[in-house]
């Protein structure tokens, strides 16, 4: 059975200065996006799949000031290589839902049957899948990672 680790960030007007350096390389689908982070100073053979909140976009990680800066400076606080990042978009706003009568539903099928081979295709099957998002996409990650038992 797999494990679920729910990692919490609370704020108090920090900011982090230090941040991990990326190449970004990004691909659209007609009813997705994926954006695919290689660190320069290497990764792990990890990859970790990353959903934005409402209203946001793939290109989105790295760039907000809290969310995404606190997990890479504690990559760099912790000397941890980081694993490779895929932010993953449907658009502006999405549940992955699994399949049911709606048709806004079956986007978790998409997800783990279109995506996630084509990205593992371009890269390499990883050790550990992560599963991780902000806001909205937190509860996608949740629902994913309770969907697909052991998977991530």
């Amino acid at each position: 059975m797999g494990q679920i680790l729910i990692f919490l960030l609370f704020f108090s007007g920090n900011s982090f200065a230090a941040t991990v350096l990326f190449d970004e390389v990004c691909t659209a689908k007609s009813d997705y996006t994926y954006c695919i982070y290689k660190a320069k100073q290497g990764n792990n053979k990890n990859i970790a799949y990353y959903f934005h909140g409402r209203g946001g976009r793939p290109e989105s990680w790295g760039q907000d000031k809290d969310f995404s800066l606190a997990i890479q400076h504690y990559w760099l606080k912790n000397k941890i290589k980081p694993p490779v990042v895929i932010s993953v978009s449907f658009g502006k706003e999405w549940l992955l839902a699994p399949k049911l009568s709606s048709p806004q539903s079956g986007l978790y099928e998409k997800f783990k049957i279109s995506v996630i081979p084509e990205v593992e295709s371009k890269l390499f099957k990883p050790e550990k899948r992560i599963v991780f998002g902000k806001s909205m996409g937190g509860l996608n990650a949740l629902i994913a990672g309770l969907t697909a038992d052991g998977f991530f």
